[in-house]
């Protein structure tokens, strides 16, 4: 319920409520690859890039073979750059 409403948010360009419902669809489901990927998407959005990587990292954990996931553009762009030091 909380990751369909947060990504009609996301479509609406709500992206501080998108980021409120995806973070409460991760506390009620935290090994959703596909929940982890929306929010990599709005923080990609906002400008986060450090805390999106972390959630492309975990969405390509719990991907589960989701090609949708995997085959992402922008998720490839992430998870082949160097992490920040």
């Amino acid at each position: 319920m909380h990751n369909n409403e947060g990504r009609a948010h996301y479509k609406a360009g709500r992206h501080y409520d998108a980021l409120l419902k995806f973070t409460q669809a991760k506390t009620a489901d935290h090994t959703s690859g596909e929940i982890h990927f929306n929010l990599a998407l709005v923080l990609h959005q906002r400008g986060e890039p450090d805390r999106a990587r972390k959630h492309f990292l975990l969405a390509k954990k719990y991907a589960d073979g989701n090609i949708k996931i995997l085959e992402s553009p922008l998720y490839n762009q992430y998870l082949n750059k160097a992490p920040k030091k």
